[in-house]
C-alpha cells in the first residue's frame, strides 16, 4: 500500500471524498491509489495536516470529556457523512 492511499484510509475517506477534499478528478484519486502516478508531495501534506486536525478534535474532546464530574466507562466516537 502506498503513503497516499494509507493516509486517505487513515483520514476515513472514500475516494469520491477524497476527490472532493483535494479538488481532483475520481480518476486521478484511483491513479495516486494504486500508485500509477505518484501523488504530489502537497497532497500528502494535506491529508497529513487534516488527519493531524482530526487527532486534534478527538484530543481536545477527550479533555473536555475528562473535565467532566462523571467517568464514562465507554467513550464512543464517531462522525457523520
Amino acid at each position: 500500500m502506498n503513503i497516499f492511499k494509507h493516509l486517505m484510509l487513515v483520514a476515513g475517506l472514500s475516494h469520491r471524498e477524497a476527490a472532493a477534499y483535494h479538488d481532483v478528478r475520481l480518476d486521478t484519486i484511483r491513479s495516486w491509489s494504486i500508485n500509477r502516478n505518484p501523488a504530489p508531495s502537497g497532497v500528502i501534506n494535506e491529508l497529513t495536516e487534516l488527519i493531524n486536525k482530526m487527532l486534534t478534535a478527538v484530543d481536545q474532546a477527550m479533555e473536555a470529556i475528562e473535565q467532566q464530574h462523571t467517568s464514562p466507562t465507554v467513550i464512543e466516537l464517531g462522525s457523520y457523512r
